[in-house]
């Protein structure tokens, strides 16, 4: 199985790219091949809305800049694993654009493709989880619901503003290894 990670946290050793990796790790030692993305090293803007995606038989996207080959590279994955931590009230603002630039995944052809994948969501935040649901409910209400992908579990980690404060909830790991463990089992389902 090939799996990208998408780490849309400006902190490469952050919560949110320990926990990304802490996957990429069981999921590799389950025989998978995954690629992780740390988003904010690339150069890339949001959707301009031209529309180009959505014609038959065109390329991606059609601004050229570093986030092709991401996009390319949820479209050959099998499963797709988004971390992002809570900035102001939702995803931050990278996440966001990538998002808006998954409107490629709309057009006829594309959308046969992504709803074949297996979507995961790594959520990080200081705050209490009480007040941050509604972003896992806005990544599922894209992801799973409008591109219909298949879900491998999600992740929220509240009360972390460090990769040190998740010492303090172990127990997050073991959810982490569950959601390894859930996008194993999709995947071996879909090539029965």
């Amino acid at each position: 199985m090939k799996v990208i990670a998408i780490n849309c946290s400006p902190r490469q050793k952050g919560s949110t790219a320990t926990l990304l990796h802490h996957l990429e790790k069981r999921l590799i030692e389950k025989g998978h091949d995954v690629e992780f993305v740390p988003l904010y090293d690339l150069q890339f803007k949001g959707c301009k809305a031209c529309q180009a995606c959505q014609k038959k038989g065109a390329p991606i996207c059609a601004i050229k800049d570093d986030l092709i080959p991401v996009l390319e590279a949820m479209e050959q994955a099998d499963a797709i694993i988004f971390g992002s931590p809570v900035y102001i009230g939702l995803v931050t603002g990278c996440a966001k654009s990538l998002i808006d630039r998954c409107y490629t995944f709309f057009g006829e052809e594309r959308s046969k493709i992504i709803k074949q994948k297996i979507f995961s969501d790594v959520i990080t935040q200081g705050g209490d989880i009480q007040y941050f649901e509604y972003v896992r409910e806005h990544l599922h209400t894209w992801f799973i619901e409008s591109f219909e992908m298949q879900s491998g579990g999600s992740l929220i980690a509240a009360g972390v503003s460090s990769a040190k404060d998740l010492k303090d909830q172990p127990e997050i790991f073991d959810k982490a290894d569950i959601i390894a463990d859930n996008i194993d089992k999709q995947y071996k389902k879909t090539v029965k």
